[in-house]
């Protein structure tokens, strides 16, 4: 479920920088929960500099990926489920565009299923970007 979507360049730069603060809501009690950040240049052609992507909570660490000249989208993936990750509660991002290059910023709070199977039972799944699938048979 996309949470959070927000334009480049919407809101004022400061230094090249880009802030946001979101909330993301829910109680994320099921121990299944995850959450997706995907960073997406819209610029035309290639863009001349890296578009960083910086993300933390007060109480937990930080992670980053960059959109590169050769690539147009980075993604931070599968935060959670582990302790001080995926969490409801309000998290700080930091865009660094310093040559002012149009990018999206999307963020998905997932679940994972949880599926039984049976003996012999053949499972057939198609695995989209950004999705994770495990399988247990007890």
């Amino acid at each position: 479920n996309d949470i959070y979507t927000t334009r480049g360049n919407q809101g004022t730069a400061v230094d090249g920088y880009f802030r946001y603060a979101i909330t993301i809501p829910g109680d994320f009690t099921s121990g299944r929960d995850y959450l997706v950040f995907n960073l997406t240049s819209t610029q035309t052609g290639t863009i001349s500099g890296p578009i960083n992507l910086r993300i933390w909570r007060q109480d937990c660490q930080i992670w980053t990926c960059s959109v590169t000249p050769a690539s147009s989208w980075c993604v931070i993936d599968a935060i959670g489920p582990a302790p001080c990750t995926a969490r409801a509660g309000t998290y700080f991002i930091r865009v660094e565009n310093a040559q002012n290059s149009g990018f999206v910023l999307n963020a998905y709070h997932n679940e994972t299923t949880v599926q039984e199977i049976i003996n012999d039972q053949t499972i057939t799944e198609i695995t989209y970007p950004n999705e994770y699938q495990a399988y247990f048979y007890e």
